[in-house]
C-alpha cells in the first residue's frame, strides 16, 4: 500500500540515476513529493492501489517498490499495470521476477479485469525478460512522452490460472473478490452521483453527503487500525450542515475492537443490511412492459415526481424529503451520470418505482418501493425483472443491490445471492 511513510523510498529511487537509467529522468525531491502528494495518495486512497515498499525478509533491507495501478494513474481508461524498481545492489536476485508474479496472482484475485499489462523500454533487456519469464507475451511497441520505445506486454487471467496450476484452488477466490470490488465500483458511483459532498477518507473510507435527504452514510470498505481518525473526520465533515449520519462497516471486519471503538465514541448498532449480486447470465428474463391490462412500466427519467411517489408512502417518508431526493436525482441526470429511473404505472397511477444506475457495464439497482396498499402482490418484482433484462441489455453481466436485513426474499426470488453482510451504526445530531 502507498502510505506517508513511503516517501522517502519515493525519493530514495527516484534520485538514484541508475534505478531511473529506464524509467525516465531522475526528478528533484520537490517534484516527487508533489507526486507523491497530489497523484499517488490520493489515487491509493480511492483504488487502494500504487507502488508499495518491498523489503528483503532476512535482512529486512528497503529494496524497491512495486505494485498495480491505472496506466499513468488514470483511471478513466482500463488497463492496469504491473510495475517495480528496484536498487541496484538488488538486481539479477530474482526478485523483479517473484514481484511480478505475485503482483499478477495477487491482481487477477482481487480485480475484476481480464488482462494485465507490463512495459519495459527496448533497451532494458532484464525487465524485457522478467515480463516473459512470468507469462506475458508481447504486443506492441510505442513511443513514450519521453521519445523512448518502450515494449508492452499482457497476460491474459485464464492463461495466468492455467499456468500456475491452481485453476480450483483459485477460481472460487478470483470471483468472489473480483466480485466484491465490482460491487464497490458501482456503490460508490451511485452515492458520489447523488451527493452534493464527498470525502475520501483514511484507509478506503468514503463518506457522502446527501443532505436533507436523509442519506448520508460513511462506507468502511476494509480494515483499518485508523477507525477513530475516520469518526473523527467524518463528524467534522457532517457537523459542517448538522447532519445525522450512519457508518457502514461489513460484519466480518466488526472485531471486538472495532466494535469497542464505536461504542465509546457515541455510534450506537442501529440496524443491519446485506450486499447482493445477481449474474445476469445465469438467469433468463422475459422483459414484458405490462404486469396485467392495468398496469405498464415507463421510464421516468423526465417525470420524477411521478418516479417519487411511490417512495413516500414504501419508506415512510414525506413530500418534502422526497422531493429533495428527486432533486438530488435531478442533478446527477444534468451531470450525465447514467441513472435510469422507471416505474410501474397502475389505471396511470405511479404505484412502484426503482433507479438502475450503470457505471461502465456494473449495474446497481436502488430505490425499490411500493406503495403500502399495492405490497405482496408482485409488483415490485416484476417491476425489477423489467429493470434487470435493461441492465442486461445495455452490457452488464452483474447487478448489485443493498437490502435491509429484513427485504431479502423478494430479491433472493430474483437469483441474487449475499455477498456479505453488513452493520450499520448511527450518530444523531
Amino acid at each position: 500500500m502507498t502510505e506517508p511513510s513511503d516517501l522517502q523510498d519515493w525519493i530514495l529511487l527516484r534520485q538514484d540515476p541508475v534505478v531511473m537509467k529506464y524509467l525516465g529522468k531522475v526528478k528533484t525531491k520537490e517534484e516527487i513529493e508533489n507526486i507523491f502528494t497530489d497523484v499517488a495518495i490520493p489515487y491509493y486512497e480511492k483504488h487502494g492501489l500504487g507502488f508499495c515498499s518491498v523489503f528483503e525478509k532476512d535482512t529486512g533491507s528497503f529494496i524497491g517498490q512495486a505494485g498495480l495501478f491505472h496506466l499513468g494513474y488514470d483511471d478513466t481508461q482500463t488497463e492496469i499495470e504491473v510495475a517495480y524498481r528496484l536498487l541496484e545492489k538488488f538486481w539479477g536476485k530474482g526478485y523483479a521476477t517473484e514481484l511480478a508474479n505475485a503482483l499478477i496472482e495477487w491482481g487477477f484475485a482481487h480485480l475484476p479485469v481480464k488482462t494485465l499489462v507490463g512495459g519495459a523500454w527496448v533497451d532494458n533487456v532484464a525487465s524485457n525478460q522478467v515480463l516473459k519469464k512470468v507469462g506475458m507475451h508481447y504486443t506492441e511497441k510505442k513511443m513514450n512522452d519521453l521519445n523512448y520505445e518502450v515494449l508492452w506486454y499482457e497476460i491474459d487471467r485464464d492463461a495466468f490460472i492455467k499456468r500456475q496450476g491452481k485453476i480450483r484452488n483459485m477460481e472460487p477466490k478470483l470471483e468472489a473478490t473480483s466480485l466484491i470490488y465490482l460491487y464497490r465500483q458501482a456503490e460508490d458511483y451511485f452515492f458520489r452521483g447523488i451527493s452534493s459532498k464527498c470525502l475520501n477518507l483514511d484507509d478506503g473510507a468514503n463518506a457522502y453527503m446527501t443532505g436533507g435527504a436523509e442519506l448520508n452514510f460513511i462506507y468502511i470498505t476494509r480494515n483499518t487500525n485508523s477507525l477513530d481518525k475516520i469518526l473523527i473526520q467524518g463528524k467534522q465533515f457532517y457537523d459542517q450542515d448538522n447532519l445525522s449520519f450512519d457508518v457502514i462497516i461489513p460484519q466480518e471486519l466488526c472485531t471486538p475492537q472495532i466494535a469497542g471503538v464505536l461504542n465509546t465514541m457515541g455510534y450506537p448498532q442501529k440496524s443491519k443490511s446485506v450486499s447482493m449480486v445477481v449474474d445476469l447470465d445465469r438467469i433468463s428474463i422475459d422483459k414484458t412492459a405490462s404486469f396485467d391490462a392495468e398496469t405498464l412500466i415507463k421510464a421516468n427519467d423526465d417525470q420524477l415526481n411521478d418516479w417519487m411517489m411511490p417512495l413516500i408512502g414504501a419508506f415512510e417518508s414525506t413530500f418534502e424529503i422526497c422531493s429533495i431526493y428527486a432533486a438530488t436525482h435531478e442533478s446527477a441526470l444534468k451531470k450525465n451520470i447514467n441513472f435510469r429511473h422507471f416505474s410501474l404505472y397502475k389505471q396511470e397511477t405511479p404505484i412502484a418505482s426503482i433507479t438502475l444506475s450503470m457505471h461502465d457495464t456494473i449495474a446497481r439497482i436502488d430505490d425499490v418501493g411500493t406503495l403500502p396498499e399495492f405490497q405482496g402482490k408482485g409488483y415490485a418484482t416484476h417491476l425489477m425483472r423489467y429493470v434487470l433484462s435493461e441492465a442486461k441489455r445495455l452490457g452488464a453481466r452483474h447487478c448489485f443491490l443493498e437490502s435491509s436485513d429484513s427485504g431479502l426474499g423478494v430479491y433472493q426470488k430474483l437469483g441474487f445471492e449475499p455477498l456479505f453482510k453488513n452493520n450499520i451504526y448511527s450518530r444523531t445530531v
